[in-house]
């Protein structure tokens, strides 16, 4: 089976089919299968469908006869990642659809005593607050609304004071 990938997203695999099937599938042959099978695909891939299959007929190709080919497609959008920056050195990564992300930042040092330790309860602190701030963003809530900035700050200032 012959196949190709359009950018990074779309996989396009087809194969000669009926009596064309030992025939090869010429350059000429792909330019035409992939601009046919574009045509079709783009339009489902705008309604949500990730995959399907189709059958082309392409004419007058070599010796003025035509080839049949069946062929296969499957879309994976490619992850777009967003980032939101909080107080505490706090960066916030987060795939579009909420799959992944990641969490970095310097807030365990909100935590530290005057010498700059930050003992096991200040990372536990500080570890907890960067997991549900990591989960809120994976489950959709905007870390950058004012309400969640001010939570934050009120909560990192209210469990140093009750650090000692």
């Amino acid at each position: 089976m012959q196949s190709t990938k359009i950018g990074s997203v779309l996989n396009l695999e087809w194969r000669p089919g009926g009596k064309t099937s030992e025939l090869p599938i010429t350059a000429f042959d792909k330019d035409r299968l992939e601009e046919d099978a574009l045509t079709r695909i783009l339009p489902m891939v705008s309604d949500g469908i990730r995959h399907g299959e189709f059958i082309t007929v392409l004419d007058h190709c070599e010796n003025n006869a035509s080839k049949t080919f069946f062929g296969a497609w499957s879309y994976k959008p490619v992850p777009r990642e967003s980032q939101v920056d909080l107080p505490f050195g706090i960066s916030v990564k987060v795939e579009d659809d909420g799959s992944s992300g990641g969490i970095s930042s310097g807030l365990a040092q909100c935590f530290s005593d005057e010498d700059g330790y930050v003992d096991e309860k200040g990372q536990a602190a500080a570890d907890a607050i960067e997991s549900f701030l990591l989960a809120m963003a994976c489950n959709g809530v905007d870390l950058s609304q004012a309400e969640i900035v001010s939570a934050l700050e009120t909560a990192v200032d209210s469990i140093g004071q009750n650090m000692d």
